[in-house]
């Protein structure tokens, strides 16, 4: 039967198919269950249960940018997402907690209500990025861009630490990095100035 439809030269009678009936039952079957196979890929589920989007790719990176549009709540915890873009995703109340946002593309993202504890944004675009209540601030003299998300961490390139850990010890992990006198001195009155914002909002 396959060979009589793949044939463009053969014209095919309704007297063929009522002969062949079964068999273009079964054709037809397979035909939907190979088309069924090519559309289901990841399902992102979202933070409170359920299916948020169900993405026709195999990639997780790639069913996270396939659904961007509307990714609000959405269950992202630990997500490799290095080097996404993810520009204008929404990303309202996503939980992020752990990703590796490493380079992604964040530009007019909105991660607003986003649980970001633990993410890596070494190089992320962060422009027009809507964080309104995560209290972020962003520093940047010469070397590493500082993060400061309002959850009583910090990150300077690849260091993530609470701010204790950066009071007590920014001067010997600056050293250790090659930072300059001056530059150790900037990025510690960075730090310090978090570490107002976070008493006043105790």
């Amino acid at each position: 039967l396959k060979s009589l439809i793949n044939n463009k030269m053969t014209n095919i009678t309704k007297e063929m198919v009522l002969n062949n009936l079964d068999q273009v039952k079964k054709y037809i079957a397979e035909a939907e269950i190979k088309k069924e196979e090519k559309t289901v890929g990841i399902a992102i589920m979202s933070r409170y249960g359920g299916i948020k989007f169900q993405s026709t790719k195999t990639v997780f990176k790639e069913a996270v940018v396939e659904g961007k549009a509307d990714l609000s709540d959405a269950d992202l915890s630990d997500a490799n997402l290095r080097g996404a873009n993810l520009r204008g995703a929404n990303l309202y109340g996503a939980d992020l907690h752990g990703a590796n946002l490493r380079g992604a593309n964040l530009c007019s993202a909105d991660l607003y209500g986003a649980n970001l504890h633990g993410a890596d944004l070494h190089g992320a675009d962060l422009q027009e990025t809507i964080l309104q209540d995560k209290g972020m601030f962003t520093f940047q003299f010469n070397r590493h861009t500082a993060y400061y998300f309002g959850n009583h961490e910090i990150q300077i390139g690849c260091y993530k630490h609470s701010i204790e850990h950066w009071l007590e010890n920014f001067e010997s992990i600056g050293k250790s990095n090659n930072y300059s006198e001056l530059e150790i001195a900037k990025y510690g009155k960075f730090i310090k100035g978090c570490a107002k914002i976070e008493k006043e909002i105790k």
